[in-house]
């Protein structure tokens, strides 16, 4: 009778997937002159050198967790963290950058009327109302005021009540929201 041996060999090594270096959140739109918080994820016991465009620190510069308020006259912020000083060698030197899309309230508006610009908060998820001159018809002695103001609701906004994109009011005055 012949016997057949069976050697299994086990190779035991010390492997590890490499981590990637990440900023959470990641690319939104977010809100100018508004604390946001970002967190480095993938490394730990690292050293984090963050840089900012478009924005200012307000705490954690060096961390793994930042905190950052958006600038108001800009559109777009970028956020970049390098890894230093790491624990481990390997995860020194990682980077990873994000952009932000600015809901910037600079130079931004819902229309024009003469001779004011009325300017609108982007990032407002209420009621906002919009508020014009009283205007009175020319050409009549004594000038009388307007009976019916028309608004035109740009795309991205309703009326409030919804009533459709082009609104009528007796007043000098609508209410809108944003609807994006």
């Amino acid at each position: 009778m012949k016997t057949i041996v069976f050697i299994l060999l086990i190779v035991v090594t010390n492997c590890s997937l490499a981590a990637t270096l990440a900023i959470l959140p990641a690319n939104s739109d977010k809100c100018p002159l508004v604390e946001n918080t970002y967190s480095a994820t993938g490394y730990t016991g690292c050293y984090y050198n963050w840089v900012i465009t478009n924005g200012v620190f307000t705490s954690g510069n060096g961390a793994p967790s930042i905190k950052v308020k958006w600038n108001d006259d800009a559109t777009v912020g970028t956020l970049k963290v390098t890894t230093s000083n790491c624990q481990n060698p390997d995860e020194t030197g990682a980077s990873s950058t994000n952009y932000y899309n600015i809901l910037s309230l600079y130079l931004k508006s819902f229309g024009t009327t003469n001779p004011s610009t009325i300017n609108v908060d982007l990032c407002n998820t209420g009621n906002i109302t919009i508020t014009v001159d009283p205007m009175t018809v020319t050409g009549t002695n004594p000038a009388r005021p307007v009976d019916k103001y028309y608004w035109q609701i740009p795309t991205g906004w309703q009326s409030v009540p919804n009533v459709g994109s082009s609104v009528v009011t007796t007043t000098n005055s609508v209410v809108i929201k944003s609807i994006s």
